[in-house]
C-alpha cells in the first residue's frame, strides 16, 4: 500500500466553546439533577412501601431517567438556539 499526497484537511471542534458549554451544563444541569436524585433517595425513597426490592427498582428508574435527561439537556445546550 503506497500512500501519495497529502493528508484531508479535518475541521477540530472549537475547544474553548465546547469547554464553556459543558462548564455551564455541570453548574447548571448536572449538579442540579444529582442533588434532586440525592435528596429524593435519601428522604423519600425509604418511606416508600414495599421494601427493597421496590425501593431499588424505584432508585434504577430515577437514576436512569436522570441520565436520559441528562445527555438530552447536553445534546440541546451543545446544538444551540
Amino acid at each position: 500500500m503506497v500512500l501519495t499526497g497529502t493528508a484531508p484537511e479535518v475541521e477540530l471542534a472549537p475547544v474553548a466553546d465546547t469547554a464553556t458549554n459543558y462548564a455551564l451544563f455541570m453548574f447548571g444541569s448536572s449538579n442540579t439533577r444529582y442533588q434532586l436524585v440525592n435528596s429524593f433517595e435519601g428522604r423519600l425513597l425509604p418511606s416508600f412501601p414495599g421494601g427493597a426490592a421496590v425501593q431499588t427498582g424505584v432508585s434504577v428508574g430515577v437514576r436512569t431517567f436522570n441520565n436520559y435527561l441528562g445527555a438530552a439537556s447536553w445534546m440541546c445546550a451543545e446544538a444551540g438556539p
